[in-house]
């Protein structure tokens, strides 16, 4: 009879067997778990789906230069910067569609566009948020000139009635934002600076403007606006004036809604038709001309200069109706 060890048994080959006379004999058996020691050597990430930065966090936004928001007719082109070595891509409808970029893209066609840009620097993917949106229109059919005409007035005179009252003199577009109490408005020279009620009014840059509505006559008025880059209504950016003729004053319409957010309105209002009769545009400064220049489709606006044109003689109608609240 031989005894061998755990240490024997594994190590080597064993033949088990017995030799001589025969006596009975039996093999204990164990179990025994084995267990393997595995280093491994640390790369120094925090994210092992990133072995080669070290970091999981999304780039910066890139940025998007040589184009403004804005109504433009000729083409327009705009380029983005990102991280040295980053993917970037660039969209032309808020984000919806993704195109690889590689240079200044140029944008040829009318229409619409919504600009925006992402990029992606690391090697877990991480796209960096969207770059600030940049709302662009082209329309490239324009008009090179217009029909001159002697005056397109805006001074105050006259007057006609409607509804309930009579309509004279001048009547500044957020008077009554004033009279809620609500800032950023001047209720003696109608300048709003509230950047909530400007938004998305006038050449880029706008900090502040003046909208009119004057009675110029008995069968005329005219609206009336000006853009600035100030808070103060003092640095001028461009102006226009739109003339209406053959104002008139049909039936009154009754039952009207009277309460639309923080306004309360008349109940009844007279039908009203006019004609488009004239234009005075002013881009007092480039920003303001290439601006009135989109807005009007036109070409001739130059800066510093008075165009008086002949309006375009579209008919137009609306509801009237004067309020004859005693706040002022």
């Amino acid at each position: 009879q031989e005894n061998y060890s755990m240490s024997e048994l594994f190590s080597g080959t064993r033949t088990v067997g017995y030799f001589g006379k025969s006596r009975s004999f039996s093999i204990d058996t164990q179990t025994n778990n084995l267990s393997l020691g595995i280093t491994l050597q640390s790369t120094g990430t925090t994210d092992d789906s990133d072995p080669g930065t070290g970091t999981d966090t999304a780039p910066a936004a890139p940025v998007i230069s040589g184009i403004s928001s804005g109504t433009y007719t000729t083409s327009q082109s705009f380029t983005v910067n990102g991280e040295s070595g980053a993917t970037i891509q660039y969209s032309l409808d808020g984000g919806s569609i993704w195109n690889a970029y590689s240079a200044a893209v140029t944008l040829t066609s009318e229409g619409s566009y919504t600009i925006t840009a992402r990029q992606r620097s690391d090697a877990a993917g991480n796209w960096s948020a969207n770059a600030t949106y940049i709302t662009v229109v082209i329309n490239q059919t324009t008009t090179t000139s217009c029909t001159a005409v002697s005056s397109c007035s805006a001074t105050a005179s006259g007057s006609f009635y409607v509804n309930n009252g009579t309509l004279s003199g001048i009547y500044d577009y957020f008077h009554i934002h004033a009279l809620l109490g609500e800032t950023g408005v001047d209720n003696s020279t109608g300048c709003a600076s509230n950047s909530t009620y400007i938004s998305g009014k006038g050449p880029t840059g706008t900090q502040s403007l003046i909208i009119q509505e004057v009675i110029t006559s008995s069968t005329t008025f005219a609206t009336k606006a000006v853009y600035y880059s100030d808070t103060a209504c003092s640095s001028e950016i461009a102006s226009m004036v739109v003339g209406y003729d053959e104002v008139s004053v049909g039936d009154n319409v009754t039952g009207l809604t009277t309460s639309i957010g923080n306004f309360t309105y008349p109940s009844s209002a007279s039908k009203v038709t006019y004609k488009e009769s004239c234009m005075e545009v002013k881009g007092t400064t480039d920003v303001g001309r290439d601006y009135l220049n989109g807005l009007i489709s036109s070409s001739f606006v130059t800066t510093g200069q008075t165009h008086t044109c002949q309006g375009s003689g579209e008919s137009k109608h609306a509801l009237w109706a004067a309020d004859n609240s005693s706040e002022s």
